[in-house]
């Protein structure tokens, strides 16, 4: 037994030298026992220590207890020196540059050959770097304890780069397993060192979102993790706290997240944030999110409150959900008592009312799946609407429930653009519609209408002014309705069938006047189609009887017409029972396609007046009067330009008891004869006067855009004029031979008669006739003087007969 002071001791197998030892030692059987010891190591200070060490050969007999002041470097050192345990060197090795000191009691023992240690430490500071975790560790206060391969830490404060952490308590398990289990923690967590560092791990970087420029904090109140630190099982957790000022950018967004605040309340199953107020671009959300199982790749979230958007933010939404642009929300929105949960592949469940700046509201619960659309409920409110309306669709059918009315002024309201309804639709009933290769549809119930464009399948809208519809099975009946086109407005009745493939028209279309120019761009192809050769395939077929008092086609004004139009996938067929223009009664048939037209076509004119009949045909009145008949007939087939240059037919024209005050031809023919000595002065003045006649007639035969005048006479009082020959309709041109006899005698010789040459004389040498050339432009033909040799025997002979 006996006292130490400055000594110096080696503690043999675990190379610790203490210095400046001192203490009371007895030595018995060996064996050396230390107590109230205190000494130095490099760079720790022990006290109040006992020892007992083997000193006989082969005597592992080992225990130390001692308070310590630890430099926590060389305790590192130290216990990863001495302690066996894989799990915990693994740990101690995956800890670099420490700096800091602790105090607590540490007890090494119980054999040199086998040393385990047991480690409680009151109060320390720590600086260093882990494996685990990119980023600084500091530690100021707090209780740490080893024993049994295990770590606990209690009320432990620091900082983990800018991350602040408070009242930690843990345990870390160094067994062949590692694990660490946290009970509590508070602190302010750095959102963004906090990503990239569970970025690191494969199992995060597959299950969290991509995330850019991620700011912001999450302030913790309450901790509970229990971590495997090897191998890929789950990491159970929970954790509560609050958000502040999170920003951050993501691909799926068209502009940053805002979040500025939120009480999260996270584990392994969900992920809650409660009372958030959240802003995208020019949208604002309060409410509660929740991330439902976000860490296995098939993450759903939930939505709960209200909030409102901008054009920026609704048109992002509606792109995102695929929304047509017709169906566009106006904005600013407002967006109350919403409801939304998505999923993958569940789809999309959603409820919520938007609301319009000036009052009108869209109330819709729906839900959208791959296997298709069910919309249990939508309901229009406001500004005169109080309508519902149902909608369950998928790959095969559509079925669609309506009641109440709906207006032009809350559509307007609503939607940022309100092409079709202008005025109000009411009515209650069900609509089907079957997809596949042939469509099918069926509709039951009523439904009125009232300033509706309703879209068709051409780029020229139909206005529906008001209509009264029924449904019935595979039928709609039109009551009655008044539907405008292109500025035509009809009266319709009838019905329509909706068996496939198209629908069947049975429908009766009465009018006071119709532009068929107009009305004709309801046939003609969409844009996409312009320039292809494919035939038509109209989305109807059937029948429609149209009475009209007027009929505008081209330039002329027909009518009255009472037709039957019959359509048919590849073409329009009507039957003409009566179509007047201008007086001429015309029927006939005429088709029209993709191919072009066919005409076959009659008409009659009997004891009509020729001034009016000028007047609307050319609008040249004032020209001929007289009473007139006209009949012929004309078939033509080909494409619309070219439909006169295939068409054939015939003419007969005959007019009585007249006068004519401008006709160019005649005018000039009269001009040339009343320079001749003869006749100056005996003819008459068709300025003035006019040309009085007793007959005209004129009869030919059409072909290929010509009509061949076999003859044309006039009788006039003063004269006879006949002529023959071709007149071109296409092109408006004239090549005539005409013959004019002055009903004067004049026993003058041929050589006094110097500016028209030899004339035609009978056998008394008697004036006979006058025979000229007209040819060019309808409207200013060139009149020239033919010799008598340049008349044909079949214009000579008409002569004989016309002449006394």
């Amino acid at each position: 037994t006996g006292g130490m002071r400055d000594g110096g001791i080696l503690i043999p197998n675990i190379d610790l030298l203490v210095s400046h030892a001192q203490g009371q030692v007895r030595i018995v059987d060996g064996v050396l026992t230390g107590e109230r010891l205190s000494g130095r190591t490099t760079g720790s200070q022990g006290t109040a220590g006992n020892l007992l060490v083997g000193l006989l050969s082969g005597d592992p007999t080992f225990h130390l207890d001692i308070r310590v002041d630890a430099d926590l470097k060389e305790l590192h050192q130290i216990l990863t020196r001495e302690i066996a345990n894989p799990g915990f060197h693994a740990e101690m090795n995956g800890i670099t540059e420490i700096q800091g000191r602790a105090t607590g009691r540490m007890v090494l023992g119980e054999s040199t050959k086998d040393v385990n240690a047991w480690v409680d430490v009151s109060d320390f500071h720590l600086s260093a770097l882990y494996q685990r975790v990119p980023y600084p560790v500091m530690v100021e206060r707090g209780r740490f304890y080893y024993g049994d391969d295990t770590v606990t830490v209690t009320q432990l404060e620091g900082s983990v780069g800018n991350s602040v952490f408070a009242g930690l308590t843990a345990w870390i398990a160094c067994k062949s397993h590692p694990r660490l289990k946290v009970f509590a923690m508070n602190g302010k967590l750095s959102l963004p060192e906090t990503y990239s560092w569970l970025m690191a791990y494969p199992r995060w970087k597959t299950s969290l979102p991509e995330l850019q420029n991620l700011q912001g904090f999450l302030w913790i109140g309450s901790t509970d993790l229990d971590v495997p630190l090897s191998g890929t099982d789950p990491w159970p957790f929970q954790v509560e706290g609050q958000l502040e000022q999170v920003t951050f950018q993501s691909p799926r967004l068209p502009e940053p997240m805002a979040i500025d605040r939120g009480m999260v309340v996270a584990n392994r199953q969900q992920i809650t944030i409660q009372n958030c107020r959240i802003h995208l671009g020019d949208g604002d959300a309060e409410g509660s999110v929740q991330l439902r199982d976000p860490f296995n790749g098939t993450t759903g979230i939930n939505f709960d409150g209200n909030g409102t958007t901008g054009a920026k933010s609704t048109r992002w939404i509606e792109d995102s959900l695929g929304v047509h642009a017709a169906l566009h929300l106006k904005t600013p929105l407002r967006l109350s008592d919403v409801h939304t949960k998505w999923s993958t592949p569940e789809g999309l469940r959603f409820s919520g009312t938007f609301g319009s700046p000036k009052g009108a509201q869209l109330a819709v619960t729906l839900s959208h799946a791959p296997d298709g659309l069910n919309i249990r409920d939508l309901l229009i409110q406001g500004s005169g609407s109080n309508a519902s309306i149902m909608v369950s669709r998928n790959h095969h059918a559509t079925d669609l429930t309506y009641r109440g009315t709906v207006t032009g002024e809350a559509l307007n309201q609503i939607f940022e653009s309100n092409p079709y309804l202008e005025g109000w639709m009411y009515g209650e009933g069900k609509v089907h519609l079957e997809f596949g290769q042939q469509t099918s549809a069926s509709a039951q119930g009523t439904l009125m209408i009232s300033g509706l464009d309703a879209p068709w399948w051409t780029t020229v809208p139909l206005r529906v002014e008001s209509a009264l519809l029924s449904g019935s099975s595979k039928e709609i009946r039109v009551e009655s309705a008044t539907v405008a086109a292109q500025g035509n407005t009809m009266q319709v009745t009838g019905k329509m069938g909706m068996d496939p493939p198209s629908y069947q028209l049975d429908l009766n279309v009465k009018a006071d006047s119709l532009d068929w120019n107009g009305l004709e761009r309801i046939f003609e192809k969409t844009g996409d189609d312009v320039g292809e050769t494919k035939p038509w395939d109209l989305p109807f077929v059937g029948t429609i009887r149209v009475e009209a008092q007027s009929l505008r086609y081209g330039e002329r004004l027909w009518g009255p017409l009472d037709s039957t139009v019959r359509f048919h996938r590849d073409r329009i067929d009507a039957d003409i029972a009566q179509c007047g223009l201008c007086g001429i009664q015309i029927d006939g048939t005429m088709s029209r396609s993709m191919a072009g037209t066919r005409l076959n076509l009659q008409w009659n004119a009997k004891d009509q007046e020729l001034d009016d009949a000028n007047d609307c045909l050319w609008e040249r009145r004032g020209m001929v009067v007289g009473k007139y008949n006209l009949d012929g007939w004309l078939n033509a087939q080909g494409q619309e330009s070219s439909l006169l240059s295939t068409s054939t037919g015939y003419l007969r024209f005959m007019a009585k008891d007249g006068r004519i005050y401008r006709l160019t031809v005649l005018a000039k023919i009269l001009a040339i004869l009343n320079v001749t000595e003869v006749l100056r002065g005996k003819l008459p003045d068709l300025a003035t006067e006019g040309f009085a006649y007793e007959s005209m007639e004129a009869y030919g035969e059409i072909r290929d855009g010509h009509l061949q005048l076999s003859q044309a006479t006039i009788h006039g009082s003063a004269m006879k004029i006949l002529a023959q020959g071709d007149v071109d309709i296409v092109n408006g041109q004239l090549d005539l031979t005409v013959l004019v006899a002055p009903l004067k005698t004049a026993d003058v010789l041929i050589s006094n008669i110097p500016l028209l040459g030899k004339l035609v004389t009978g056998k008394n040498a008697t004036l006979l006739a006058f025979p000229f050339s007209v040819k060019g432009n309808v409207k200013d033909p060139d009149i020239s003087v033919l010799p008598p040799t340049a008349l044909g025997s079949g214009l000579l002979d008409l002569l004989r007969k016309i002449l006394p």
